[in-house]
């Protein structure tokens, strides 16, 4: 799963503009769960796009990685922001089954 969290990391970083943001185990830690299940890389994007859909976050600069994934509640909100056309990004691949 490291592999597609760090890809799931840098995408994030180009979405919200964190340059200097660093990939670390706590932060893989904070998604393994999610990116075990067969719809969690979808899920991971939905939360991203949804946190950048909510202008109150941005405005407040609550688009940190944390901000998004921290906990099951962060994970809901974000997603529950992302907009009804939602298109996976270039390039997205469901992650293979876990197992």
């Amino acid at each position: 799963l490291w592999p597609v969290a760090a890809r799931l990391f840098v995408y994030w970083k180009k979405r919200t503009g964190h340059k200097r943001a660093e990939w670390t185990a706590p932060r893989f830690f904070m998604v393994q769960r999610l990116l075990s299940k067969p719809d969690g890389l979808e899920r991971a994007l939905r939360a991203i796009s949804g946190c950048l859909s909510d202008q109150w976050r941005v405005e407040k600069g609550l688009t940190m990685f944390e901000d998004v994934f921290e906990t099951q509640a962060k994970l809901e909100r974000c997603m529950a922001k992302c907009p009804k056309n939602w298109q996976p990004p270039p390039g997205y691949e469901k992650a293979p089954p876990a197992g």
